[in-house]
């Protein structure tokens, strides 16, 4: 994971996430372990919990609601996680 100094977040993310502080960390922390390259992220729940210090059922609940809410999309074979496409908002 390179060490970029921010995320660009869009505004229709935010507009979803307002009033769940803890879901619009981990969709943060989520575009941190972003590879451009590929298109999608791939941190561990666990790392993710280590880095919001908190437990991982709070990962999973956080991630159900990022991907009931359109935010993310969850590739359950390895966990990948990605953005939608913009022309699907």
């Amino acid at each position: 994971m390179a060490q970029e100094p921010f995320v660009i977040i869009p505004i229709w993310v935010m507009d979803r996430l307002k009033g769940n502080p803890t879901a619009f960390l981990l969709y943060t922390l989520i575009l941190m372990h972003n590879n451009e390259s590929k298109g999608y992220a791939w941190p561990s729940q666990v790392r993710l919990a280590e880095l919001m210090g908190c437990t991982k059922i709070t990962v999973l609940r956080n991630l159900k609601f990022l991907e009931e809410t359109g935010v993310i999309v969850v590739i359950r074979s390895c966990l990948l996680y990605t953005s939608p496409s913009p022309r699907d908002q």
